[in-house]
Protein backbone atom coordinates (compact mmCIF):
# COMPACT_ATOMS: atom_id res chain seq x y z
CA UNK A 1 0.00 0.00 0.00
CA UNK A 2 1.14 3.18 -1.21
CA UNK A 3 1.23 6.35 1.26
CA UNK A 4 -0.48 9.22 -0.48
CA UNK A 5 1.11 11.87 -1.79
CA UNK A 6 1.27 15.19 1.08
CA UNK A 7 -0.75 18.44 0.01
CA UNK A 8 2.61 20.74 0.75
CA UNK A 9 5.90 21.02 0.44
CA UNK A 10 7.35 20.02 3.68
CA UNK A 11 8.93 22.42 5.43
CA UNK A 12 12.50 22.59 4.84
CA UNK A 13 11.59 21.88 1.30
CA UNK A 14 9.72 25.59 1.16
CA UNK A 15 12.09 27.11 3.55
CA UNK A 16 14.81 26.69 1.24
CA UNK A 17 13.10 26.96 -2.17
CA UNK A 18 12.26 30.29 -0.44
CA UNK A 19 16.23 31.14 0.49
CA UNK A 20 17.32 30.39 -2.30
CA UNK A 21 15.16 32.46 -4.62
CA UNK A 22 16.14 35.13 -2.35
CA UNK A 23 19.48 34.69 -2.37
CA UNK A 24 19.40 34.22 -6.37
CA UNK A 25 17.34 37.51 -6.64
CA UNK A 26 19.48 39.46 -4.53
CA UNK A 27 22.26 38.15 -6.52
CA UNK A 28 21.84 38.85 -9.88
CA UNK A 29 20.18 42.78 -8.37
CA UNK A 30 23.27 43.23 -7.41
CA UNK A 31 25.29 42.17 -10.84
CA UNK A 32 23.03 44.00 -12.59
CA UNK A 33 24.12 47.50 -10.62
CA UNK A 34 28.51 46.28 -11.17
CA UNK A 35 28.98 48.59 -13.85
CA UNK A 36 27.32 51.68 -12.53
CA UNK A 37 29.22 50.65 -8.82
CA UNK A 38 32.11 53.00 -7.78
CA UNK A 39 34.64 51.57 -6.53
CA UNK A 40 34.24 50.95 -2.89
CA UNK A 41 30.59 50.00 -3.35
CA UNK A 42 32.06 47.35 -5.93
CA UNK A 43 34.43 46.13 -3.65
CA UNK A 44 31.67 45.66 -0.94
CA UNK A 45 28.75 44.19 -3.11
CA UNK A 46 31.46 42.34 -4.92
CA UNK A 47 32.36 40.70 -1.95
CA UNK A 48 28.83 40.08 -0.76
CA UNK A 49 28.06 38.75 -4.34
CA UNK A 50 30.56 36.02 -3.62
CA UNK A 51 29.76 35.53 -0.51
CA UNK A 52 25.77 34.40 -1.42
CA UNK A 53 26.57 32.43 -3.77
CA UNK A 54 29.14 30.30 -2.47
CA UNK A 55 27.32 30.00 0.65
CA UNK A 56 23.93 28.97 -0.75
CA UNK A 57 25.89 26.52 -3.03
CA UNK A 58 26.17 23.85 -0.63
CA UNK A 59 22.27 24.48 0.33
CA UNK A 60 21.87 24.54 -3.04
CA UNK A 61 23.12 20.67 -3.71
CA UNK A 62 21.28 19.32 -0.32
CA UNK A 63 17.81 20.55 -1.68
CA UNK A 64 18.19 19.00 -4.83
CA UNK A 65 19.03 15.37 -3.16
CA UNK A 66 16.57 16.12 -0.87
CA UNK A 67 13.81 16.18 -3.36
CA UNK A 68 14.93 13.01 -4.40
CA UNK A 69 14.57 11.22 -0.75
CA UNK A 70 10.99 12.78 -0.10
CA UNK A 71 7.55 12.21 -1.59
CA UNK A 72 6.34 15.10 -3.72
CA UNK A 73 2.82 16.81 -3.55
CA UNK A 74 1.22 15.64 -6.41
CA UNK A 75 -0.01 17.53 -9.15
CA UNK A 76 -3.82 18.11 -9.01
CA UNK A 77 -6.02 16.24 -11.76
CA UNK A 78 -7.10 19.26 -13.38
CA UNK A 79 -3.37 19.30 -14.90
CA UNK A 80 -2.66 17.13 -18.01
CA UNK A 81 -0.14 15.33 -19.00
CA UNK A 82 1.90 17.39 -20.46
CA UNK A 83 1.72 20.34 -18.27
CA UNK A 84 3.07 18.19 -15.45
CA UNK A 85 6.08 16.99 -17.78
CA UNK A 86 6.51 19.97 -18.81
CA UNK A 87 6.96 21.51 -14.97
CA UNK A 88 9.35 18.60 -14.05
CA UNK A 89 11.35 19.12 -17.25
CA UNK A 90 11.43 22.84 -16.37
CA UNK A 91 12.25 22.81 -13.03
CA UNK A 92 14.80 20.29 -13.94
CA UNK A 93 16.63 22.81 -16.05
CA UNK A 94 16.06 25.10 -13.72
CA UNK A 95 18.37 22.99 -11.05
CA UNK A 96 20.95 22.95 -13.27
CA UNK A 97 21.39 26.38 -14.70
CA UNK A 98 21.49 27.09 -10.94
CA UNK A 99 24.28 25.32 -10.28
CA UNK A 100 25.95 25.80 -13.76
CA UNK A 101 25.57 29.70 -12.72
CA UNK A 102 26.74 29.07 -9.15
CA UNK A 103 29.74 27.01 -10.39
CA UNK A 104 30.87 29.10 -12.96
CA UNK A 105 30.58 32.35 -11.12
CA UNK A 106 32.75 30.37 -8.15
CA UNK A 107 35.19 29.26 -10.75
CA UNK A 108 35.31 33.13 -12.79
CA UNK A 109 36.75 34.41 -9.81
CA UNK A 110 40.46 35.39 -10.37
CA UNK A 111 41.83 35.78 -6.69
CA UNK A 112 40.55 34.45 -3.11
CA UNK A 113 37.89 36.28 -0.95
CA UNK A 114 36.28 36.39 2.30
CA UNK A 115 32.72 34.46 2.74
CA UNK A 116 31.15 37.52 4.87
CA UNK A 117 34.68 38.93 5.61
CA UNK A 118 35.27 36.10 7.58
CA UNK A 119 36.34 32.64 5.84
CA UNK A 120 38.60 32.74 2.94
CA UNK A 121 38.35 31.25 -0.25
CA UNK A 122 40.86 30.39 -2.60
CA UNK A 123 40.77 31.22 -6.15
CA UNK A 124 39.92 27.59 -7.58
CA UNK A 125 40.98 28.33 -10.72
CA UNK A 126 43.96 30.48 -11.28
CA UNK A 127 44.11 30.84 -14.98
CA UNK A 128 42.70 33.68 -16.82
CA UNK A 129 42.18 32.04 -19.77
CA UNK A 130 39.76 30.17 -18.19
CA UNK A 131 38.42 32.02 -15.62
CA UNK A 132 37.60 34.56 -18.54
CA UNK A 133 35.81 31.70 -20.19
CA UNK A 134 33.59 30.81 -17.08
CA UNK A 135 32.95 34.54 -16.87
CA UNK A 136 30.94 34.16 -20.13
CA UNK A 137 29.17 31.19 -18.85
CA UNK A 138 28.08 33.07 -15.72
CA UNK A 139 27.05 35.67 -17.97
CA UNK A 140 24.86 33.53 -20.05
CA UNK A 141 23.66 31.35 -17.75
CA UNK A 142 22.62 34.59 -15.67
CA UNK A 143 20.89 35.64 -18.78
CA UNK A 144 18.74 32.18 -18.93
CA UNK A 145 18.52 31.90 -15.60
CA UNK A 146 16.38 35.26 -15.62
CA UNK A 147 14.67 33.79 -18.65
CA UNK A 148 13.69 30.35 -16.73
CA UNK A 149 12.62 32.56 -13.29
CA UNK A 150 10.28 34.61 -16.07
CA UNK A 151 8.74 31.56 -17.01
CA UNK A 152 8.58 30.13 -13.37
CA UNK A 153 6.21 33.15 -12.65
CA UNK A 154 4.58 33.42 -15.89
CA UNK A 155 3.46 29.94 -14.76
CA UNK A 156 2.18 30.98 -11.61
CA UNK A 157 0.30 33.62 -12.50
CA UNK A 158 -1.24 31.15 -14.95
CA UNK A 159 -2.12 28.32 -12.48
CA UNK A 160 -3.61 31.43 -10.14
CA UNK A 161 -5.98 32.44 -13.20
CA UNK A 162 -6.49 28.80 -14.01
CA UNK A 163 -7.85 28.27 -10.86
CA UNK A 164 -5.34 25.71 -9.97
CA UNK A 165 -4.22 27.74 -6.71
CA UNK A 166 -3.23 24.43 -4.64
CA UNK A 167 -0.24 24.05 -7.02
CA UNK A 168 0.70 27.44 -5.16
CA UNK A 169 0.12 26.33 -2.05
CA UNK A 170 2.35 23.68 -1.93
CA UNK A 171 4.81 26.14 -1.35
CA UNK A 172 3.69 27.95 1.11
CA UNK A 173 2.67 27.59 5.05
CA UNK A 174 -0.51 25.16 5.63
CA UNK A 175 -3.18 26.32 6.58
Amino acid sequence: MSTPAPAHYDLFTRLTHWLTAGVIITAITIGLFFNVMGETAFQFFGTLNKSLGTAILPLIVLRYVWRWLRPQPAYPASMSALNRWVARIHHELFYLLIFAVELSGLFMIKSGFFVFWLIYVPAPIKDLEWNYRFATVHTWGIALLCAMLALHLAAVAWHWRQGRREVLYRMLPQR
